[in-house]
């Protein structure tokens, strides 16, 4: 069985006809989505206009957020949708609502042989949208600007106009949203693709605190009910960077004890509530589902090939002796598999053990360590005697298992445990025990 692990150490997208032949993890995540997303249509499929349209997809880090996203994408084949947005190019000079428009001029812009006439309907639609866009990034650039300065620096007629397209600009965007998708759906001969927009945004909890504000705010006035937003984000990581935005806001009235911060914390999570109801939120399989899911569904989605003979040859014969089969789930797998290869028993014996030393607490990390123990570890294959040559391919074994456990540490433990830790490992054999003593009295 052919297995490409490189795509454990980047995102892997699964193209929509490998998605239909594939027993993809996130598969009823996948659909939760597409009914989410069916939910915004009347009886008749129109869109509905005044519903909020913001989906989350929460997950951990190394949950598979940005695969999950990727292929998302290409599932939703009933939409028109934007290329997913990476979170690193949003900054203090770039806004939610200027890449959307740059997104849309990309795509009007580029070249098509197919219709070159100049004096035909479609060609004059697409004049009038890039007009559209023009006079958005000219109000765009005004909000950017303070009030009193712009005041202070045009004259009252200007300052009139300024507050006219301040306050339409809400339908100015609602107008281009349609004058784009009927430019579309003629150019494609009314294709079911372009049914709505959709704009994808990875992991937004990597941009800094004031921006992710920023961009709620803006898909919470403009965004929200023109056209269906996916966000990918960490839970907590989202709402404590609300909670940093409206403490800022809040701080004369939190100094003067006029609130507290559990009731900005409370502000925060309601704020959180109303642009992303619960109901439009989608989890990402946490740890214990995804250690209890069948291996073989873990293992298909990085194989190139799925023949069930080749999986069986590759990854369960070798470890038949014990006790790994085709119906065994990922946590099976790597508890065996790992004592054939080092004879160390990490399951848990006490369901309130705490596993989360002894195996990854992330998608990633799982099949980073799949990968280690089948891979990277020496083959070992027991012949009745416990040769020498077995022993040391064994003790390798442990070796390789005891660094990839200390490097799951770095992400566990604070600095000061970690650095204990390391320094326990550097201490000499004899005087491993004391040194836990001390730490332990100390």
């Amino acid at each position: 069985m052919s297995i490409d692990w490189s795509k454990i150490k980047a995102e892997y997208v699964l193209s929509e006809e490998d998605y239909n032949k594939n027993t993809y993890l996130f598969k009823e995540q996948i659909s939760n989505v597409s009914q989410i997303c069916e939910s915004f249509f009347d009886s008749c499929g129109n869109i509905k206009l005044n519903v909020n349209k913001t989906i989350g997809i929460v997950g951990e880090r190394g949950s598979g957020k940005s695969s999950f996203m990727g292929t998302l994408r290409n599932q939703l084949s009933d939409y028109h949708v934007f290329e997913l947005v990476d979170p690193s190019i949003f900054d203090d000079s770039l806004s939610i609502l200027e890449l959307f428009m740059s997104e849309i001029y990309k795509s009007v812009n580029e070249p098509d042989s197919k219709n070159t006439d100049y004096n035909s309907n479609l060609h004059k639609q697409k004049i009038e949208i890039l007009e559209q866009i023009k006079n958005m990034t000219g109000i765009l650039s005004n909000l950017r600007i303070e009030k009193s300065k712009f005041a202070s620096e045009n004259p009252t007629l200007e300052i009139l106009k300024d507050i006219s397209n301040r306050t339409s600009f809400d339908k100015i965007l609602e107008k281009l949203v349609e004058s784009y998708l009927e430019y579309f759906r003629k150019k494609n001969g009314n294709k079911a693709s372009n049914k709505a927009l959709v704009l994808c945004i990875d992991d937004i909890d990597l941009i800094n605190n004031k921006n992710i504000y920023n961009m709620l705010e803006d898909i919470s006035k403009y965004l929200s009910k023109k056209i269906i937003v996916i966000l990918a984000y960490r839970e907590v990581q989202l709402l404590d960077s609300v909670i940093d935005e409206k403490v800022t806001e809040n701080i004369n009235l939190i100094n003067s004890d006029v609130i507290d911060l559990e009731e900005v914390k409370d502000q925060s999570s309601k704020y959180i509530e109303k642009l992303i109801p619960n109901s439009q939120r989608v989890y990402l399989s946490k740890m214990s589902d995804v250690i209890n899911k069948p291996f073989k569904q873990l293992i298909e989605g990085i194989a190139e090939e799925k023949q069930n003979s080749k999986f069986l040859k590759e990854f369960i014969e070798p470890y038949q002796m014990q006790g790994i089969n085709n119906e065994s789930t990922v946590g099976e797998w790597i508890y065996k598999a790992l004592y054939h290869k080092t004879r160390l028993k990490i399951k848990p014996v006490d369901h309130l053990e705490q596993s989360k030393f002894v195996l990854p607490t992330n998608l990633r990390g799982v099949l980073q360590l799949v990968e280690l123990i089948h891979v990277k570890m020496f083959p070992v294959k027991y012949k009745g005697t416990f040769s020498k040559s077995i022993g040391e391919k064994i003790r390798t074994n442990i070796m390789e298992y005891k660094t990839f456990m200390l490097s799951n540490c770095v992400s566990i433990l604070d600095k000061n445990d970690y650095n204990l830790v390391v320094e326990w490992n550097n201490t000499v054999y004899d005087s491993k025990n004391y040194f836990i003593y001390r730490e332990l009295l100390n």
